[in-house]
């Protein structure tokens, strides 16, 4: 072997694989993911819809207004109501089935951690009130099945300050 074939690594070291020998190779990858992190927002603020405030939505929260204030629930403004539950009610009139019982009841019933720290907690009666008071307004139909889905579990009055 001739002089010039052999390459004399110091002690110690080791020479570079040819994979890492070329530095733009993370260049291209760093690119690629700030370009990533910088387009998925400006995606989303131009892909995002904003509830609009239309007059049968308007009419609809001062409906759901009335209702909470004859129950004595807390009344949130009406342009509140209006632009998070819509003309429709929202994800309240799409899950008022069964799913937004069960989620309530899951939400209501456990607190801690899972495990030894879990315990269960009485649901409040002002939730399901609230709940019922919108499924009332936005989609009336699907009160009974609420009720119902309620009926055998206990409710409790929460202190209120």
């Amino acid at each position: 072997m001739s002089a010039k074939s052999q390459r004399t690594v110091p002690v110690g070291e080791h020479p570079l694989p040819e994979r890492h020998a070329y530095p733009h190779d993370i260049r291209l990858l760093v690119l690629v993911t700030v370009l990533f992190f910088i387009a998925l927002p400006v995606i989303g603020v131009v892909v995002y819809e904003q509830p609009k405030d239309s007059s049968v939505a308007m009419q609809k929260a001062a409906q759901l207004q009335e209702l909470l204030k004859r129950s004595g629930l807390p009344v949130p403004s009406q342009s509140v109501i209006a632009k998070s539950l819509g003309t429709d009610g929202g994800v309240v009139g799409k899950m008022s089935g069964v799913a937004l019982p069960a989620a309530i009841l899951n939400q209501q019933l456990t607190a801690g951690g899972g495990g030894v720290g879990a315990r269960p907690i009485p649901i409040a009666q002002d939730v399901l009130n609230t709940q019922l008071a919108i499924i009332d307004v936005y989609c009336p139909s699907k009160a009974a099945a609420f009720m119902k889905y309620f009926r055998k579990y206990k409710v409790y009055d929460v202190i209120k300050e």
